[in-house]
């Protein structure tokens, strides 16, 4: 964080609001201690996307892109943008967030508090969370891809049952 800084902080609103605000304060306090310059934080709405067709996620994306450029907030090409969701699956909800970021030249980061993996998985392998997790960032063209936990959809739409088990190989 403190050799590479983000120079602004985008949040999937409105699912990853909390994470976003929790993130950036985190990343504000940080960056104070080594007066750095704090990022602004942005909003836009990630998770239509899964339902666009192809020139709807292109169109929303050139907008984003545009709001971007205009707030003033647009860092420099040097600069590093971190965005914060709740959970990808696929990455097609958040894919023009990262469309928008590529289309102003712009290095970014991904981070979700869940990747979600196959409904019926309840044991997975560490080889697949990493496979899915290289996937996801190959789509989304981010440098990388930093996560908390793993779930399933059905898990997460369920009370208490979140996540699943990382089978570790010994």
């Amino acid at each position: 964080l403190v050799e590479n800084p983000y120079s602004l902080i985008i949040g999937d609103d409105a699912s990853g609001r909390m994470s976003t605000l929790m993130i950036s304060g985190f990343v504000n306090k940080i960056y104070e201690k080594n007066d750095i310059i704090k990022p602004p934080v942005m909003f836009f709405s990630g998770s239509g996307g899964r339902h666009l067709t192809d020139a709807e996620l292109e169109n929303k994306s050139d907008e984003i892109a545009e709001k971007i450029k205009m707030s003033g907030t647009l860092p420099d090409l040097s600069g590093k943008v971190l965005v914060v969701t709740e959970t990808i699956e696929t990455g097609r909800g958040v894919l023009s967030l990262a469309k928008a970021l590529q289309k102003l030249g712009l290095h970014f980061d991904f981070l979700s508090a869940t990747i979600s993996m196959k409904d019926d998985a309840s044991v997975v392998s560490s080889e697949e969370v990493n496979k899915k997790s290289e996937e996801l960032r190959f789509i989304l063209g981010a440098e990388s891809l930093i996560y908390g936990q793993v779930g399933t959809s059905a898990s997460n739409s369920q009370l208490g049952m979140q996540g699943v088990i990382i089978d570790h190989p010994t």
